[in-house]
């Protein structure tokens, strides 16, 4: 009754503060068209979320708990595979990487976030313009998107890449790691750090 109830209070129509737990005829009706409103909205989200997110995490874990290899039967070999990489010195460079990104990328992005949003809110012409051109990094797809960052970068005829020339500094990109995971960043964030994120 009180999920009825609190079914009810949503839709508003039929909300009473002394009375909504208790049900007449018509208003237990209209609790089970909520119900099945409830249901089928919620229906096709829960379907899609076990199918494509939950079932395949399930068989991630299970096959992590075998050894497959083609035209042989799977054998279950435990935890050996985690043991082998976390042997390895991929998992840990990953690892590295990964730690390096959360902690120079997050403050920066937030701080920019912030930065940007106070700005753009004393910004009285134009103000939509750049308010726009702000969220244009969320309309464009990921692969466009890293393909213009690609071209920004470019080594010899990239935009930033020439403007960096002219004040004495050369970093080639593609061929310095460090140089690499700045262009991970800027691209991970740069769709992010607009006020829409702080």
């Amino acid at each position: 009754n009180d999920f009825h109830g609190f079914l009810m209070a949503i839709d508003g129509s039929w909300y009473d503060e002394k009375s909504y737990p208790l049900f007449n005829n018509a208003q237990g009706v209209r609790a089970v068209d909520l119900m099945k409103e409830f249901y089928a909205f919620t229906g096709p989200s829960i379907f899609m979320i076990i199918s494509l997110m939950v079932i395949p995490l399930a068989l991630c874990v299970v096959f992590s708990l075998q050894r497959l290899s083609l035209g042989t039967p799977a054998r279950f070999i435990g935890f050996t595979n985690y043991a082998r990489i976390l042997a390895g010195d991929r998992f840990w460079n990953a690892m590295g990487n990964t730690i390096l990104y959360i902690g120079i990328s997050v403050p920066v992005q937030i701080v920019l976030g912030f930065v940007i949003a106070l700005s753009l809110d004393r910004v009285e012409r134009l103000r939509g313009l750049f308010i726009g051109s702000s969220l244009l990094p969320h309309i464009l797809t990921p692969a466009v998107g890293a393909l213009v960052i690609s071209w920004l970068f470019r080594d010899y005829w990239g935009f930033y890449d020439y403007l960096l020339g002219l004040l004495g500094v050369k970093v080639q990109w593609y061929a310095n790691p460090w140089g690499a995971r700045l262009l991970i960043m800027v691209y991970m964030r740069s769709g992010r750090t607009p006020p829409s994120s702080s």
